[in-house]
């Protein structure tokens, strides 16, 4: 049986979207923004002491 790698990916990819959006709806939204603005700081920390 022959797997279409883009298959592969695109399911990968829904199966990791929908987790990630069952999470959310779990969280509470602020609970779910606060870790969201978390990870926009860390990464732009990481840039700034890049440069």
């Amino acid at each position: 049986m022959k797997i279409n790698l883009m298959d592969y990916i695109n399911k990968k990819f829904m199966s990791t979207q929908n987790s990630q959006h069952q999470k959310r709806q779990e969280q509470n939204n602020t609970e779910w923004l606060d870790e969201l603005i978390n990870k926009i700081e860390n990464m732009k920390n990481k840039i700034s002491n890049t440069y």
